[in-house]
């Protein structure tokens, strides 16, 4: 497990060794959390699980940010590409996926990129910056 500096109320679990296949690693959180009693919720990335406490997550720290910035949703542009990124990405005003998001995002998201990850951040924000030119 790694403790992601900026993530305070979650966990990034991501698996590790050859043979070690990413779906076993979702059961194997899932079923940590309920040896241990915790409640806590999983949701699975493209290449870690995330492990959230209960109404702390991307959506409520998207929320208190706009709410603290006084800024409108729909004056925000987005990126993301797990499932925990679904309901924050609904609220912005242009959202927008890498091509290897998970197909929950793909389905919400304004536009999808043909590349992947940091790649797609890039093209996004190319993107974007014409899209601002030309309004």
């Amino acid at each position: 497990m790694v403790l992601q500096l900026g993530k305070v109320a979650s966990l990034s679990v991501f698996p590790v060794g050859d043979g070690y296949e990413f779906e076993e690693l979702v059961v194997d959180v899932e079923a940590m959390i309920d040896e241990a009693g915790l409640a806590l919720d999983v949701d699975p990335s493209t290449d870690c699980v995330n492990v959230l406490v209960p109404g702390v997550d991307k959506r409520s720290g998207f929320a208190w940010l706009l709410d603290d910035l006084g800024v409108p949703a729909e004056a925000v542009a987005g990126i993301g590409d797990s499932v925990g990124d679904v309901s924050w990405l609904t609220a912005c005003g242009v959202s927008v996926a890498p091509s290897n998001a998970v197909p929950e995002v793909k389905a919400r998201v304004t536009r999808v990129f043909d590349a992947p990850d940091v790649r797609a951040a890039l093209d996004a924000y190319l993107w974007l910056v014409e899209r601002n030119r030309r309004v």
